[in-house]
């Protein structure tokens, strides 16, 4: 059956086999938050996918994710302290020696 989700990802199995511990409550306002947010689609009775996006909308969403990321980058090192280089360096001490 063709229902055009070839390139999504159905999410029921996927929330059953890695976080069978939460309470399904839980799982449906998270759900029910995606699908707000654009991100998932629902089909009573179906369940639940990841909405699938175009390259040009994969595209965007990545140049929009580097300007934030660049500008968050020049708030946080414009307010660091020196104990926060001094966290900084030991994170990067730790992550080389891995």
């Amino acid at each position: 059956m063709d229902d055009g989700r070839q390139s999504s990802i159905h999410l029921s199995s996927v929330v059953h086999r890695r976080i069978n511990h939460v309470d399904r409550a839980a799982i449906r306002t998270a759900l029910a938050r995606l699908e707000q947010d654009g991100l998932v689609e629902r089909e009573p009775n179906r369940g639940a996918w990841v909405r699938a996006i175009s390259e040009e909308e994969a595209v965007e969403t990545l140049e929009a994710r580097a300007v934030l990321e660049g500008l968050a980058a020049r708030y946080a090192a414009r307010d660091v302290t020196d104990a926060g280089i001094a966290e900084l360096r030991a994170i990067v001490g730790e992550m080389e020696a891995r």
